[in-house]
């Protein structure tokens, strides 16, 4: 994917949540609005579904990165689950179905895959408390990039 890919990952110590399905309400946690150094994401829930704008800091100001937003899917195992989409800046939309999820007291975790993909194959969403860290790699792991957010105010705007 182009430039800078944002995603979200949780630390090591969490519990995996149950073979079940996981429910929207369960991926709410991304929402409000995200501040890195030199990337943001603004993420909202919309409907049967959470949309994010993110957008990096360039020499000229904030500037559109990608679109992001969940649907609907499959896991590898054909069970009802749901896709990460992104987009940056217009490309052709790539999904990354959502193979792991896990929370714990104030810890959050998703993991989306495409192996498929040539990379980023992995996107990691991590929050603890009001940081939010979003990590791209290939699945071994390779080729790692990570951003880190603070939390900006309680609530995201209405889009």
């Amino acid at each position: 994917m182009v430039g800078r890919t944002l995603a979200v990952a949780v630390s090591v110590g969490l519990v995996a949540c149950s073979a079940a399905p996981v429910s929207l309400g369960e991926l709410t946690w991304l929402r409000g609005r995200w501040q890195g150094e030199h990337a943001r994401e603004t993420w909202v829930l919309e409907g049967e579904s959470l949309r994010a704008r993110g957008e990096v800091h360039t020499g000229e100001g904030w500037q559109p990165a990608e679109t992001l937003h969940l649907e609907r899917a499959r896991d590898p195992e054909g069970r009802p689950s749901w896709a990460l989409v992104a987009q940056p800046r217009g490309a052709e939309p790539t999904r990354f179905v959502l193979v792991h999820h896990a929370i714990a007291r104030g810890r959050w975790e998703a993991v989306f895959e495409n192996p498929a993909h040539d990379h980023p194959q992995r996107i990691r969403y991590r929050r603890e408390g009001d940081t939010l860290t979003a990590t791209v790699s290939q699945l071994d792991g390779t080729r790692r990039a990570e951003f880190v957010f603070r939390r900006l105010g309680t609530e995201a705007p209405p889009h």
